[in-house]
């Protein structure tokens, strides 16, 4: 049967491969690859554009606000802002961020919220003026501020307190902001300068003196003044510009004007035209005027030879003073001749040689020159003289004796005294000196002594002051 089967297969065919149809079924082949790829593809762009992308925060602490807008703009984060006092942040600055720098964030997630500062917070300022240091400082400080102390001396405020403060009492500022308070040292009592006060009038004067109670002016004797005028300061002490203790006195002398009362007139005989006029005119005081020159022998030429009124005689102040100057001697009358010597000489032969001239004689006792004899001349001799001019003689009187006297004298009366015994001699140097000097004598008493006496003189005895006895030797 199989046989039979063989036998009834048909004859085999020879196929013939269709090229065109190969080719047509490659080509769509290859366009299924295309569009699957391209589909495959497209399902992934959409994906990633579907699927939200990431990126890192950045970091916006210590940026200004429009600093940490730009970051976040360009990192393409959405964000919010919120303000906030800071009292150390300054204003416009980022406090803090939501999330923390370079964490990594969806694009797509809600905004960020970002702190931003607005300064510091508002506080009032305390008033503190009439506090206590310690104490205005707490207020202060309770108040959210900051002080600051300075120290100035005060003649109304009293030591501790305070005297003013700046900001003022309630103003507002910001926390932490300082308050300058100044603190009084009390009255200041050191050395300050001494206003100068000289020229001003008396009001003047007090009122620069007293200011801010520096000085407390006291007044002299007024004084005359030629060219201060009436009423003002001639001159002070302390002087100005010096520096005195604050407070303390400055010594005052006012002017009474130009004086004009009677003043002593200088005594110009002898003196030069150019020195008298010096010595008259001086603080205004005289007017020289020159009546007619005179010959004179003893003042030589230009001199003065009188003055009217004369020397220290009293005029009034500005009066005329009439001067007479010399022309030297007059060449009509003899000039000045020889003085003779004459020492050693007696009185007699001193008398007989000066004829040309007058003479004055005083007399001392002399141990070398004998008795009656020429001691000193004046002029000596050998100077010239005019004649008839005065040649002033010391004649001897011999030397000195020295004598014994002795006094007995009985104390009289019922009651004790007070004796003296005085002795008046030629001693020289000692011309008068008490031997007993107020010795108590009682009545009965006999006084006896030896007194030694030198040259002329005389023993006197006193009781009580009244003279009892009176003795001549």
């Amino acid at each position: 049967r199989k046989n039979a089967q063989k036998s009834q297969r048909p004859a085999a065919k020879r196929r013939v491969i269709n090229w065109t149809s190969v080719l047509k079924l490659a080509f769509w082949l290859l366009v299924l690859g295309v569009v699957a790829f391209a589909g495959f593809y497209a399902v992934g762009v959409i994906r990633d554009v579907l699927r939200p992308q990431e990126v890192a925060m950045p970091n916006l602490e210590g940026k200004t606000e429009s600093e940490a807008r730009a970051l976040m703009d360009e990192a393409g984060l959405r964000y919010s802002i919120t303000r906030q006092s800071h009292n150390t942040v300054l204003p416009d600055m980022v406090i803090s961020q939501e999330l923390p720098a370079g964490q990594m964030v969806k694009k797509n997630r809600p905004p960020i919220e970002i702190i931003v500062s607005s300064g510091p917070m508002p506080a009032q300022v305390p008033g503190v003026r009439g506090w206590t240091e310690l104490a205005a400082k707490i207020e202060i400080e309770n108040s959210g501020l900051n002080w600051v102390v300075i120290e100035e001396y005060d003649d109304l405020v009293a030591k501790g307190l305070v005297i003013s403060q700046d900001p003022a009492a309630g103003n507002t500022v910001p926390v932490l902001s300082e308050v300058t308070i100044v603190i009084s040292l009390g009255r200041y009592t050191g050395p300050v300068a001494v206003p100068d006060v000289a020229g001003k009038t008396v009001q003047e004067a007090e009122t620069l003196l007293t200011a801010n109670s520096n000085f407390v002016p006291v007044f002299g004797e007024d004084e005359y003044s030629d060219t201060v005028p009436l009423g003002c300061v001639i001159r002070q002490d302390p002087q100005g510009d010096d520096t005195a203790l604050r407070g303390s006195e400055v010594r005052l002398i006012i002017s009474k004007g130009y004086y004009s009362g009677p003043v002593a007139v200088p005594d110009v005989t002898g003196k030069t035209v150019q020195e008298a006029e010096a010595l008259l005119t001086a603080n205004n005081n005289f007017v020289p005027v020159f009546g007619e020159d005179e010959y004179s022998d003893t003042v030589p030429q230009g001199r003065v030879i009188r003055q009217d009124p004369q020397g220290d005689d009293t005029a009034l102040r500005g009066s005329e003073v009439s001067l007479i100057v010399s022309k030297g001697p007059d060449p009509n009358l003899p000039g000045p001749v020889d003085v003779p010597d004459v020492t050693g000489k007696t009185v007699e032969e001193a008398e007989a040689i000066l004829t040309a001239f007058t003479l004055s004689v005083t007399y001392e006792y002399s141990e070398t020159v004998n008795d009656g004899c020429v001691i000193a001349q004046d002029p000596p001799g050998g100077d010239k003289a005019l004649p008839g001019s005065t040649v002033n003689l010391v004649v001897s009187k011999g030397p000195l004796v020295e004598k014994t006297a002795h006094v007995t004298f009985i104390i009289p009366g019922i009651a004790g005294k007070g004796m003296i015994v005085t002795v008046y001699d030629e001693k020289p140097g000692e011309p008068i000196r008490n031997i007993v000097n107020g010795d108590h004598v009682e009545p009965g008493y006999v006084y006896d002594a030896e007194i030694t006496v030198y040259g002329k003189g005389m023993i006197i005895i006193k009781l009580d002051g009244d003279e009892v006895y009176r003795q001549d030797f």
